[in-house]
């Protein structure tokens, strides 16, 4: 049996060296509670109370009063949803679709308290004079 010269010697094997993982905590983010938007409530109710109103102005004669009790809730809810909307563009404001609902109420209540009434107004008056034998109808 020879032995191996000094320098030529088999390298022994080591085991590597293993570091325990580190485990984090978890980050537990603290949520901000977000303040409500009252404007943009505001609007919303608003709008449905104007739309409920807008509905009922296609009744020939009592609906004119409830077309003007549309417009005299759609306008409002038209702007005040436009101030919640831009109000809950800040941070920690919520409220963005209810002001969103709002506007869509408030416009289409202005449309229907305009349109309804006048459309009927335009229906009764066109037969009237149709059927009044107007002068300029031969």
């Amino acid at each position: 049996m020879t032995i191996p010269p000094p320098g030529n010697q088999s390298p022994q094997y080591q085991a590597p060296q293993y570091q325990p993982p580190q485990y984090q905590q978890p980050y537990y983010l603290q949520q901000v509670p977000s303040s409500s938007n009252g404007l943009a409530i505001a609007s919303m109710i608003v709008g449905v109370v104007g739309l409920l109103f807008a509905i009922w102005a296609w009744i020939p004669f009592v609906g004119f009063v409830f077309g003007v009790l549309g417009l005299l809730c759609g306008v409002p809810a038209v702007i005040i949803g436009h101030f919640g909307l831009n109000r809950s563009k800040v941070p920690g404001i919520s409220g963005r679709g209810q002001a969103i609902t709002g506007l869509i109420t408030g416009y289409v209540t202005i449309a229907m308290s305009i349109g309804f009434p006048l459309l009927v107004s335009l229906f009764l008056f066109g037969i009237g004079s149709v059927a009044g034998g107007s002068p300029y109808y031969s």
